[in-house]
């Protein structure tokens, strides 16, 4: 947990001052994606693909599931 404090902590701090030398957040939100693909290759490389709907990690359909409800307030 620490350590994922210390990765989030510091990659904001990166993506902070990318956004603020470049006058454009587009960059640290591509960053941003790359990273999170980054942490995702290895959940891809160690399941077998046999259900396409929810691939290997189904957390994005369950996350994603939870938006309508939250601007329904």
């Amino acid at each position: 947990m620490a350590l994922m404090l210390i990765v989030c902590v510091s990659t904001g701090i990166l993506f902070s001052y990318i956004t603020i030398q470049t006058g454009n957040c587009m960059y640290a939100a591509i960053m941003h994606g790359v990273v999170n693909v980054i942490g995702e290759l290895p959940v891809y490389m160690t399941h077998d693909m046999e259900n396409g709907l929810l691939g290997p990690n189904p957390m994005g359909i369950l996350t994603i599931s939870f938006y309508p409800a939250a601007f329904l307030k």
